[in-house]
């Protein structure tokens, strides 16, 4: 694996992060009969190789052996696939300075947009080329090349003497489809809206869930949906295979076929050709996540879901993980007597992933018959992770990828709010 990475960080138009790197790798698996070892290198001198294929080696006597332990091979007739989505030309030409501008015109920009942006704490940008091989003594060779292009901002607003933070980003493979205003408008928004925010009484409400906050609801229901995960007994979704377990309105895809996505790939990290799993389809769960090894264990294919850096062995992992979007506009889901537009949660990621209660903080605007009435925050929101899947009632057609994960603006019927 070879890896370019850029970033520049700006504040107050000046300069406070700079880097520029450059990395090369190499992870080695070596399967003695059902026993695998691994090891890995970042120096490419010939002794420095001969290092870690000892130590792979060594590695391969010495731990036990595993029934599903297998050298994953390339397909009968299967040929290499290149795709020129993902590969941005242009931006790897942009030169350093050029980008700095850019971060710096993203900062002037946010303040212009509103009296009470007092400072952009950062902008940043950032641009990262890579290139990624996988060859094995079973037939398989496959190579290939991406670009990633990023920019982050987070604003502060003020008023009088109460201080709000905001913030947004976009991953994009090409430079050029980075919306610089629909970041900016995003994380003023958010930092504006919570200015005179105030609690409101415990009761139990519709919430409708902004995209920023449904993909991250689904990066950790994602978690559930990895087989690893699964089959260790730590997924909520254990053993349910064929029932419902959500709303018949939720379908989930993981995709790393998908157009220019930043998950999308020609193969997985161990060299199995990509392609589009279902994972839940009309509230029912059709699929687990898959690489070699837990397809071995389970009796299937792999679904191509094999994550690693060069620096360890594969894992389960998504590529384009995304709730599809619906046909209802986003204001349709607004339409509610009272309820909470929640644009920002706190400890998500602390979820019970087997019994998928959570409890977490949340900011977010009041509705009171269809219109915002006032800022919310020091609130908290409880639940069950079923519940809250088989409550949803309905789906906007605002998908929103932040990263690799997508999700549309989402209503949940009834979650209880814990405040005054």
């Amino acid at each position: 694996m070879k890896l370019k990475d850029f970033n520049a960080d700006v504040s107050e138009g000046k300069v406070e992060n700079f880097n520029v790197n450059e990395t090369s790798g190499i992870g080695l698996r070596i399967f003695s009969g059902r026993r695998i070892g691994f090891g890995y290198t970042t120096d490419l001198s010939n002794s420095a190789i001969e290092s870690m294929i000892s130590m792979a080696e060594a590695g391969s006597t010495r731990v036990n052996e595993d029934p599903f332990n297998r050298m994953p091979g390339a397909a009968k007739g299967e040929k290499p696939i290149y795709r020129d989505d993902i590969y941005d030309k242009t931006a790897i030409k942009i030169l350093p300075e050029e980008k700095v501008c850019f971060a710096k015109a993203i900062e002037q920009n946010a303040l212009k947009h509103d009296k009470r942006i007092k400072k952009v704490l950062r902008a940043s940008v950032s641009t990262s080329e890579y290139m990624t091989g996988i060859i094995n003594s079973a037939g398989l060779e496959r190579s290939g090349f991406g670009t990633f292009s990023s920019v982050s901002i987070e604003v502060i607003a003020k008023k009088g003497n109460e201080i709000q933070t905001g913030g947004d980003f976009e991953v994009k493979r090409f430079y050029s489809d980075i919306n610089t205003d629909s970041i900016i408008n995003n994380a003023c928004f958010r930092a504006i809206s919570l200015l005179d925010a105030r609690r409101v009484a415990s009761q139990e409400v519709p919430v409708i869930f902004d995209p920023l906050v449904s993909c991250e609801f689904l990066e950790v229901i994602a978690q559930g949906l990895c087989a690893d995960m699964s089959q260790k007994g730590k997924s909520v979704f254990i053993n349910k295979i064929g029932e419902e377990v959500a709303s018949p309105l939720l379908n989930i895809i993981d995709d790393g076929t998908l157009l220019r996505g930043t998950g999308t790939f020609c193969f997985d990290a161990e060299g199995t050709t990509s392609q589009k799993t279902v994972l839940i389809e009309r509230g029912v769960l059709k699929s687990f996540l898959h690489n070699d090894y837990t397809a071995a264990k389970s009796g299937i294919k792999s679904t191509a879901n094999a994550v690693r850096t060069f620096k360890e062995t594969p894992r389960v992992g998504f590529s384009n993980l995304f709730i599809e979007p619906g046909a209802n506009d986003r204001e349709s889901l607004l339409n509610v007597e009272k309820g909470i537009y929640v644009f920002g949660v706190m400890g998500i990621h602390m979820m019970d992933p087997v019994s998928g209660d959570f409890s977490v903080g949340v900011n977010g605007l009041w509705i009171e018959n269809g219109s915002y009435s006032h800022a919310v925050s020091g609130v908290t929101m409880a639940g069950n992770l079923f519940n809250l899947l088989n409550s949803i009632d309905s789906v906007a057609s605002d998908i929103k990828f932040y990263g690799n994960i997508g999700a549309p603006t989402i209503r949940i019927s009834n979650l209880i709010l814990s405040g005054n």
